[in-house]
């Protein structure tokens, strides 16, 4: 494949909103998000980072296609993501997922991480068992975490 697998062009995102203002209320626009751009190539790793409110959230919520945008385009390997239906759509979804900023709400206390770490492989049925396990150690360890770390809990690690 050449080029970029994700190309995100001039996304745009804006909320009316009604505001009070004395006895009127006056109808405003907020740019949520208002020409962003970024391409992700194909084994590349990607942060979307800022300051509070300059619009991470709804950005991501776009490119995972759980908010559609009011103006730009999102191509993953080449497709328009708002275009596919059916095998194709659920083949994206297999392929994008979201990393959340807190992981006291992101990740369940009571699950081990190698099966945090295999869940999204276990719903779409990619691998036999012994396989995912092997993929979780794998996954471990480019993060720089020892293929022991598995058998933690998500309250196990350092918050540093």
């Amino acid at each position: 494949m050449s080029g970029p697998l994700l190309s995100v062009r001039s996304l745009a995102r804006h909320f009316r909103v009604k505001r009070r203002q004395g006895l009127w209320r006056r109808s405003a626009t907020v740019k949520a998000v208002d020409d962003v751009s970024f391409e992700v190539g194909e084994a590349e790793t990607f942060g979307l980072v800022g300051e509070s409110g300059c619009g991470k959230t709804t950005t991501s919520r776009m490119v995972l296609r759980l908010e559609r945008p009011d103006g730009g385009e999102i191509r993953f390997a080449g497709a328009d993501v708002h275009t596919l239906r059916g095998q194709a759509l659920f083949g994206y979804r297999l392929a994008v997922q979201a990393v959340f900023q807190d992981p006291y709400s992101s990740l369940s206390p009571r699950m081990r991480v190698r099966n945090i770490v295999t869940e999204p492989m276990d719903a779409g049925g990619q691998q036999a068992p012994r396989a995912r396990a092997d993929a979780a150690r794998r996954l471990l360890g480019l993060v720089g975490l020892r293929p022991d770390a598995a058998d933690l809990y998500p309250h196990e690690f350092s918050g540093g």
